[in-house]
């Protein structure tokens, strides 16, 4: 599950970078990804910045990014859930 989750965190990540790249605000993709990861991860080092009205983007992707991290806490707290429910139903009982 955990693996899962950080492949769908990793294509959204890929696809706003190439969001950013398609727009121009990049020269390359190494750079566009470099800057949605940061900016999907709210970590913003601020060392790469798209040009122009571009640069309300990072924002968006940030409120995006935090949203998803907030998702998969919950998809793992429910998995976590219902596997020690399983458990507890399958647990020999004493007596």
């Amino acid at each position: 599950v955990v693996y899962g989750l950080l492949i769908l965190h990793l294509l959204q990540i890929i696809v706003w970078a190439a969001c950013y790249l398609w727009n121009g605000c990049f020269a390359d993709f190494e750079t566009a990804f470099y800057y949605s990861a940061t900016s999907y991860s709210t970590v913003g080092y601020g060392d790469v910045i798209p040009t122009g009205g571009w640069r309300i983007l990072g924002s968006v992707e940030a409120v995006t990014g935090v949203l998803m991290f907030g998702w998969s806490t919950g998809v793992l707290f429910s998995v976590v859930n219902h596997l020690q429910e399983r458990f507890k139903n399958h647990q020999p009982h004493d007596g």
